[in-house]
């Protein structure tokens, strides 16, 4: 070969080197599940710790699942840590 050959090899190595670097990104995350839980309010705030008052056997994560809310939630209204 020749230098000019070897340059349009090298050429289209490097070409085909540039298609393959897009490959080595990660794409872009994706919420994979629609959000289950619902927003914090004063009124559920309120629900909970009355919930809790009535029904004191119950564990967190049980008035978390009534709720639709995580048991932290549930904790911070109780313990009054969340505005």
């Amino acid at each position: 070969m020749i230098i000019p050959e070897v340059r349009a090899e090298l050429l289209k190595i490097a070409a085909r080197l540039r298609e393959l670097e897009k490959e080595l990104y990660r794409r872009r995350s994706t919420r994979p599940t629609k959000v289950r839980s619902q927003a914090f309010t004063p009124d559920l705030k309120k629900q909970l710790r009355d919930y809790q008052r009535n029904n004191p056997k119950l564990s967190r994560q049980q008035i978390a699942d009534k709720f639709k809310v995580n048991p932290g939630r549930v904790t911070d209204a109780i313990l009054g840590k969340r505005k």
